[in-house]
């Protein structure tokens, strides 16, 4: 839709160690083009919005951590009131299992993805890019990430 002055927002912020993982083979951190742009320049131009009143800003984490507080929090922000077993069924169905197994939701209907090299929603956890990560390209990537981060003011709860 068409963005307006009324539109209200809610950008998700994925964990950058997470998608530097994604992305190590086209060497995000060198510059070289990925295909939906660099994280950084997303979510710094969405930090640069997240004071607004039409946008709540929340990270992939937080989701995880809270799932439900976290579709109370974007209940409010949009002026709606849900009852307890509501919030309960919304969580239900927002829920990562839920999700990956819905083909509206895991991007398995996109004929331009090759799902053969693996599936959109993975594990649905928090850390794991720990176990695909090397020393080496883990400290390459915060270097990078303290660089083009460097006065953003926002700390992540990265693990």
């Amino acid at each position: 839709g068409k963005w307006t002055s009324r539109s209200r927002s809610v950008p998700i912020c994925p964990n950058a160690p997470f998608h530097a993982q994604l992305f190590i083979v086209h060497c995000i951190c060198f510059g070289f083009p990925v295909v939906y742009g660099s994280w950084f320049d997303h979510v710094k131009g969405w930090l640069e919005l997240k004071d607004r009143p039409n946008i709540v800003f929340i990270t992939y984490e937080e989701l995880y951590q809270d799932l439900r507080g976290s579709v109370e929090k974007i209940c409010h922000f949009l002026g709606k009131e849900l009852a307890s077993h509501q919030l309960d069924e919304v969580a239900k169905y927002a829920s990562f299992q839920i999700m990956k197994d819905n083909k509206m939701s895991n991007f398995s209907l996109l004929p331009n993805m090759d799902h053969s090299k693996g599936k959109f929603m993975r594990k649905g956890i928090c850390g794991d890019w720990k176990n695909h990560l090397t020393v080496a390209q883990s400290e390459h990537f915060d270097h990078v990430y303290q660089e083009k981060m460097q006065g953003v003011g926002v700390t992540f709860p990265w693990d």
